[in-house]
């Protein structure tokens, strides 16, 4: 549930900015690339095919919130 809401604010942040400006912000680059690696995750079919290994793509996608912490002066 909470990947169609990182979606739709990608979506809406692309429709807003438009690409250039969007992937200007390193943030929306690290939130792009973790939705492709989720949804990517979520299809076994698509896995798969590309013969990705699911386990480290999901540890990947941990590290938004490490980088998070890291980025939060107040932890």
């Amino acid at each position: 549930m909470l990947l169609y809401i990182f979606i739709l604010e990608a979506v809406l942040k692309l429709t807003a900015y438009g690409p250039r400006f969007y992937f200007f912000v390193d943030w929306n680059k690290f939130d792009f690339a973790i939705i492709i690696i989720s949804v990517l995750t979520i299809s076994n079919k698509i896995a798969n095919a590309l013969q990705f290994n699911l386990t480290v793509l999901r540890i990947i996608r941990v590290a938004r919130l490490l980088r998070m912490i890291k980025a939060s002066k107040d932890l």
